[in-house]
């Protein structure tokens, strides 16, 4: 069993749709152009919904730096009894020499007619302090807000989601952790 991760990047929010509607979106690769800020592309081996499956993440940082991130997937496991995950581990060099280890878990649970979404990443390895954590969890704030702004529903009708880039209403608030502590990075010596 592996240690608990020395640092870690989290967020939470809730969304004002069901679990399924959330999954949907939160597995459709191919729609993440059309409304994701900060993974704004994902291609993908074979379905890239089956465990082992990999994933290549194109992302654009908040200061408009482009990136790719390697990950293959070691959870899928669509909505029932009320929770659904997701998770993928990164596989890029720094991981295959053991200098950063990464796996991103984003967890649903039903809560009436409502979804709470949860994310978290876990950084291991001899360079895991010099991950910028502030810019990863900023880019899965928006990700996160971002997410299942085309399902919520407003009198009947589905309110679409703009980028912010594109003149998007305003983001709610949500709580964000770096390492259990707002603003810190948690170091469990």
């Amino acid at each position: 069993m592996e240690t608990p991760a020395k640092y870690y990047v989290e967020v939470e929010t809730s969304i004002d749709a069901p679990i399924e509607a959330v999954w949907r979106n939160m597995t459709d690769w191919d729609a993440y152009p059309a409304w994701n800020p900060f993974i704004v592309r994902i291609e993908q081996s074979g379905t890239g919904r089956v465990v082992g499956d990999a994933l290549r993440l194109r992302l654009v940082w908040a200061d408009g730096r482009r990136g790719k991130s390697d990950e293959m997937i070691v959870a899928f496991d669509p909505p029932r009894e009320g929770k659904a995950l997701l998770a993928y581990r990164f596989t890029g060099f720094l991981a295959k020499t053991g200098m950063v280890r990464a796996t991103r878990i984003q967890e649903l649970r039903s809560d009436g007619g409502k979804t709470v979404y949860r994310t978290r990443e876990e950084f291991r390895g001899l360079l895991a302090r010099f991950v910028p954590f502030a810019a990863v969890r900023q880019g899965f704030e928006t990700h996160a807000q971002a997410r299942l702004q085309p399902h919520v529903v407003i009198g009947g009708g589905v309110r679409p989601f703009l980028r912010p880039d594109r003149g998007a209403d305003p983001m709610p608030e949500m709580p964000a952790r770096i390492g259990g502590e707002a603003g810190f990075v948690h170091r469990a010596d």
